[in-house]
């Protein structure tokens, strides 16, 4: 596994320092939709393979439901994949005027979700296949329309789709046949949700808008359709954008953007039963204004990695997309890195709007003008690393035991990491002729 170097001293007098997992970029921006309409993208999914990418906007529509098939290294696999079918634009100046169809992974095969135009604003799904193709035929999902904000989870098997209306917040269970399960009350709040599964249960996470304060919430639904009681994960706010959700290492996390003077990002842990871990985290706080949009918190399988954009807002001014490791005890690991830093189009926002990992990578989704009229996505594949110091203070020998392909540098900050050649059997005997030094571990693909 990347970043899980392990040490084990033998004889010899040594200083061995275990750095931070540090996250990184190791792809420049990819085009995952170009064309000259707007597209956008807040999700994408994996097999553990390869990733598919829902994208809103094809070049025949800006408002077509599509996806596109990625392989593990971010290169396109086959063409745009397109439903025919639109996403609705709902006419309240009140709600998002545009919102990407949201994917999942379960049962062998993805699961994309809409809120679609020609049904009057039902949720509707469609079932994709690990090579691209569509299986079936859209569906629909919820019973009525006027419907808008979908998201999606999936236990490994069936799935958890989920949506909101003026009267709050609903789901609905989908096996992977498509079969339709009940449809529950979640909420009464009618603001942007978020789902994932893990430890046996599926959290659904929102923002209670009320007297023009937002209260992040969370709560728990089994797959029968059984809930927990409805928690509260923090202090109030005046900021009211998305409530993100991933599962991992035995919990969930939650991360959430907080006003506080400028926009900051909080988080919360909490266990699949039901249990608050600790106090409200403070995970991002500056001079400038973060946020967290879309799918911007993950799990790769060994940490969490929260995505967001800082911004002050200004006219011409670059925002610039950061990462950042967490481990399940809400501790920062390393420094912020850097996703994407390309120059804006003047006026325009280029923002994170996506995120998922899997296996020690992840795949962050960049949508250029995100809420202007001539926006593209672009992908950028990141991947997690530790590193290890060896510092000699005597003679003798240390022994090194790792896994994956094992890489060195002596400076950290020049980032210039090259293979260990020829490289050595694990475990390794380490003579003082081999240090100072930094090392790490990259997985075998």
């Amino acid at each position: 596994m990347k970043g899980k170097v392990r040490l084990a001293v033998s004889v010899g007098l040594f200083v061995v320092s275990i750095g931070q997992v540090q996250g990184r970029v190791v792809s420049a921006l990819i085009p995952v939709a170009d064309t000259v309409v707007h597209e956008f993208s807040e999700s994408t999914a994996t097999d553990g393979s390869n990733w598919l990418v829902a994208v809103r906007g094809s070049s025949g529509n800006a408002d077509e439901a599509c996806a596109q098939l990625m392989s593990s290294d971010g290169l396109i696999i086959g063409s745009l994949i397109q439903t025919g079918r639109l996403i609705h634009t709902p006419t309240d100046g009140d709600l998002p005027p545009f919102r990407a169809p949201f994917v999942a992974f379960g049962g062998g095969k993805y699961l994309m979700v809409w809120v679609d135009h020609a049904s009057g604003g039902k949720v509707y799904g469609q079932f994709i296949s690990t090579v691209g193709t569509l299986v079936g035929s859209a569906f629909a999902i919820s019973f009525d329309g006027d419907k808008y904000l979908p998201d999606v989870a999936s236990d490994g098997t069936n799935f958890f789709v989920i949506w909101t209306d003026w009267g709050g917040t609903e789901g609905r269970f989908v096996s992977s046949s498509g079969a339709l399960g009940s449809q529950v009350e979640i909420s009464f709040a009618n603001d942007i949700a978020s789902v994932a599964y893990g430890g046996g249960q599926y959290l659904v996470g929102w923002m209670t808008s009320s007297d023009g304060n937002s209260l992040p919430q969370c709560r728990l639904v089994s797959s029968d359709g059984t809930m927990g009681s409805t928690l509260t994960l923090g202090s109030s706010s005046l900021y009211y954008e998305s409530l993100n959700v991933a599962y991992g290492d035995g919990r969930f996390m939650t991360a959430w953007s907080h006003t506080g003077g400028n926009i900051d990002l909080k988080g919360r842990m909490v266990l699949p039963n039901g249990t608050l871990v600790g106090p409200e985290l403070d995970l991002v706080s500056d001079a400038l204004n973060e946020m967290s949009v879309g799918h911007c918190l993950a799990h790769d399988g060994d940490y969490f990695l929260l995505a967001w954009v800082a911004s002050d807002f200004g006219v011409g001014v670059d925002d610039i997309s950061y990462g950042q490791y967490v481990d399940s005890d809400g501790n920062m690991l390393g420094s912020p890195f850097v996703i994407d830093s390309s120059p804006d189009v003047a006026g325009a926002m280029d923002f994170i709007t996506g995120l998922s990992a899997s296996q020690g990578k992840a795949m962050a989704l960049i949508t250029t003008d995100a809420f202007g009229s001539g926006g593209n996505v672009y992908a950028v594949m990141i991947d997690s690393s530790a590193h290890v110091q060896l510092e000699s203070i005597g003679t003798g020998q240390l022994q090194l035991e790792y896994s994956g392909i094992l890489e060195s540098t002596t400076n950290l900050t020049s980032e210039t990491w090259l293979d260990v050649s020829p490289q050595p059997a694990s475990p390794w005997v380490i003579s003082p002729a081999d240090i100072p030094m930094f090392y790490r571990t990259r997985r075998i693909e």
